[in-house]
C-alpha cells in the first residue's frame, strides 16, 4: 500500500522563503490539476493562511471548486471558458484569460465588467495574441489596444509564457517581444495592469526577466532543489514491506 503524505509545514516554509527572496512581487500560485496532485482545496486554503492571495487554475471548474470551498483570493483562469459558462466568471468574481479577438467577441455586454488578463503568444504557440518582432502597423497590437478600450472588460494584467527555458537565446527573444509590446502600450498611456512572464524555472534561471508578478508551481511544491531558495519537497511517498523473498546465488 502506497501512501502520499503532504507536509503543510514544509509548504509554509517554502512560501516564506519564496516571499523573502522575491519581495514586493505579486505571487500567482499555480494550483491547476488538483494542485499538481497535492489537493486543490487543502493547498489553496493553507496558502491563503500564509499570505498568498492570487491563484492560477486551468479551467473554470477548478475556479468554482475553490470559490465553493470558501477561497476568496484572486483566481486567474488560464484556459478557455465556453460561452455557456461565461456568466460564472461574473458570479464567482473570477479573472479570465483573453487570448484572441475571436474569443473576446463571444463575451456579452453585462452590468458588470469581466475581469480579464491578456495573454500574448511570444513563441509558446499555444494560446495568445501572436506577437512578432516588428510592431509597426502590427495587427495584434491594434487588436489589444481595442480590448483595453472595450467597455465589456476590466483588464487587470497582461502576460506571456516562456516555452524553452533551456534555450537562453530564444527565451531572451520571447522576453524582448513581450517587453517591446507592453512598452508600446504604456507609451500611449494604457495602464496594462500586472505584467507577468516568469514561471518557476525562469524565476531561478532568469531573475532579470521578473516583472510585477511571478507564476509559481514547481517552486511551492519544492520539487526544484535550488540553493538560493532552499526549498523542501512537500510530498513524500511511503509504503510497507509485505514480503521479503530470500534467494540463493544464481536462483
Amino acid at each position: 500500500m502506497k501512501l502520499a503524505t503532504i507536509d503543510l509545514n514544509r509548504l509554509s516554509y517554502n512560501l516564506n522563503n519564496i516571499k523573502k527572496m522575491l519581495p514586493n512581487k505579486t505571487i500567482i500560485a499555480v494550483i491547476k490539476a488538483d494542485a499538481y496532485g497535492h489537493g486543490l482545496i487543502e493547498i489553496a486554503k493553507h496558502m491563503e493562511k500564509n499570505g498568498i492571495s492570487f491563484f492560477g487554475v486551468a479551467n473554470i471548474c477548478e475556479a468554482i471548486k475553490l470559490r465553493d470551498s470558501g477561497v476568496t483570493s484572486n483566481i486567474l483562469i488560464f484556459g478557455h471558458t465556453p460561452i455557456e459558462k461565461l456568466e460564472y466568471i461574473l458570479k464567482y468574481d473570477l479573472i479570465q484569460t483573453i487570448y484572441s479577438v475571436e474569443y473576446a467577441n463571444i463575451f456579452p455586454i453585462k452590468d458588470n465588467k469581466f475581469r480579464v488578463h491578456i495573454k500574448l503568444d511570444t513563441g509558446m504557440n499555444r494560446l495568445g495574441f501572436k506577437v512578432h518582432k516588428q510592431l509597426l502597423n502590427n495587427k495584434t497590437f491594434n487588436e489589444v489596444v481595442r480590448l483595453y478600450n472595450d467597455e465589456r472588460f476590466k483588464i487587470e494584467g497582461i502576460f506571456s509564457h516562456f516555452s524553452s527555458i533551456e534555450d537562453e537565446k530564444f527565451t531572451k527573444e520571447q522576453f524582448e517581444k513581450y517587453s517591446n509590446f507592453v512598452t508600446k502600450l504604456e507609451n500611449i498611456n494604457i495602464n496594462v495592469g500586472i505584467k507577468h512572464i516568469s514561471n518557476s524555472y525562469s524565476v531561478i534561471k532568469y531573475p532579470q526577466y521578473i516583472l510585477d508578478g511571478i507564476r509559481i508551481g514547481l517552486l511551492w511544491t519544492g520539487v526544484i532543489n535550488e540553493d538560493k531558495f532552499n526549498l523542501k519537497p512537500i510530498l513524500s511517498l511511503t509504503s510497507k514491506i509485505v514480503h521479503i523473498n530470500n534467494l540463493k546465488k544464481d536462483e
